[in-house]
């Protein structure tokens, strides 16, 4: 399981394939993760993991999967 180091380049190149299985994102990780899929990594994730960012906006990766948020929120 990958926590706090997704963001490490080095780390991040070890792995083919990766699964989000939570609904929140840190907006720092998800940029790292869009990165790391435009450079050939694959992104598995479960239903509405990764659709969220730390404050409970829609995550920038809705776009690495196809989607188009519309003002996704959580509720409180």
């Amino acid at each position: 399981m990958i926590e706090e180091d997704v963001e490490s380049t080095a780390i991040m190149s070890r792995y083919k394939v990766l699964y989000i299985v939570d609904r929140h994102v840190r907006i720092s990780a998800a940029r790292a993760l869009q990165t790391w899929v435009e450079r050939g990594g694959t992104l598995v994730s479960t239903l509405g993991g990764g659709m969220l960012d730390e404050s409970n906006s829609s995550s920038t990766l809705a776009s690495v999967f196809g989607i188009v948020p519309t003002n996704y929120r959580e509720s409180a």
